[in-house]
């Protein structure tokens, strides 16, 4: 089913291609993240139950399947689904930024990553919360004033799973009275 998850990075991918004039069988052609695969093409009422074989186990993320027929009069049939697979941990990773870090100046560049296709929004001092970046990264400029500030970040993943990091830190950009 198009827009689906799985957990299972070996998950069969299957599909009843029928049509009232019946399915070529020598016809069929499975593709999977533009790579054509093997399949198993079994007889069912008006065509075949087309399920690939391949044993390759897929990576997290995104997966694009294609399949095209003709029917036993040469009319073209073709269906197209996405479906994605979530095998990583929700891990959020923060570059520009470090626990207990000392910033020297208010306006500062991070980079939130996380190894699964999440939403992502962070707050600061719990404040309110950011708009949703969606995405395996997102990039921001924070303009922060003096003093002691943490940031939480959020992800929530494709299977609904939400983690979260915080990062203290201070600001510090007066210069020391002599």
């Amino acid at each position: 089913q198009n827009g689906t998850y799985t957990s299972n990075s070996t998950t069969a991918v299957s599909l009843n291609v029928t049509h009232p004039h019946g399915i070529n069988a020598s016809s069929i052609n499975m593709t999977i993240d533009g790579s054509q695969v093997v399949h198993s093409s079994e007889s069912i009422s008006g065509g075949y139950k087309v399920e690939n074989l391949t044993a390759q186990p897929y990576s997290e993320g995104f997966h694009n399947i294609s399949l095209n027929a003709l029917t036993n009069q040469s009319e073209e049939v073709s269906y197209e689904w996405s479906f994605y697979v979530s095998i990583e941990e929700n891990v959020i990773k923060i570059q520009g930024l470090e626990e207990n870090s000392v910033l020297q100046e208010e306006i500062f560049d991070i980079n939130v990553s996380n190894r699964k296709y999440c939403d992502f929004w962070y707050n600061i001092d719990n404040g309110m919360n950011s708009t949703i970046e969606t995405g395996f990264s997102f990039n921001t400029t924070l303009n922060i004033t003096e003093g002691n500030h943490n940031i939480t970040v959020f992800a929530k993943d494709i299977t609904g799973n939400i983690n979260s990091t915080t990062v203290n830190f201070t600001v510090f950009t007066s210069q020391p009275v002599i």
